[in-house]
């Protein structure tokens, strides 16, 4: 490391600081940690439930939430923030996530079949943010079916079943944006 380019003018104090070692990671889908901050319809965090088990099978970090005072940044994700907000927001969490993922899944009534079975539609979409390099990856849109007896159960099964699909989904298009040279090319 060239100490005239990491300190400019104070590179005559290198020789006073003591040797360090310093460990770096390669950011891959599979060590990449996530921050969550996705608005569901209808009670619980069931998609984030089905996104989380799913992940923990595709051997994905599952998602911790964002911290609150870092929600009022992603809360559009039409808006994204600049790159070197994100780095400031990754910095004050201390590291504890990579990526950021932001959309909104809400459920519908889709069908009735007997007197208790219904068939709701959980439809959506989820970015992701890469918080070291400013990227925004996804959409991630998508649809998923579920029955069950009961509004609230069957709102609940089509939501988590979402979020599993988004889980599968977001492994391969977070492998394509890890893949090596990828952000060579960003």
């Amino acid at each position: 490391i060239s100490a005239a380019t990491l300190f400019g003018p104070e590179a005559s104090l290198w020789a006073t600081l003591a040797p360090a070692e310093v460990g770096f990671r390669t950011l891959a889908t599979k060590t990449a940690r996530i921050a969550w901050m996705v608005k569901e319809t209808g009670r619980g965090k069931t998609g984030r439930r089905g996104f989380t088990r799913r992940a923990k099978k595709l051997g994905l970090h599952p998602p911790t939430d964002l911290p609150n005072a870092l929600a009022p940044l992603f809360e559009d994700p039409e808006q994204p923030p600049s790159p070197d907000a994100m780095r400031a927001a990754a910095t004050d969490a201390a590291g504890r996530f990579d990526l950021v993922a932001v959309g909104e899944m809400h459920s519908q009534f889709a069908g009735k079949m007997g007197a208790r079975s219904v068939w709701h539609e959980a439809r959506g979409a989820l970015y992701f943010y890469d918080v070291w390099t400013g990227a925004r990856i996804g959409p991630l849109r998508g649809t998923a079916r579920a029955s069950a007896i009961g509004e609230r159960a069957a709102s609940s099964k089509a939501r988590e079943l979402l979020g599993a699909r988004w889980a599968a989904n977001a492994a391969k298009m977070l492998e394509k944006h890890y893949r090596s040279g990828a952000s060579a090319r960003r």
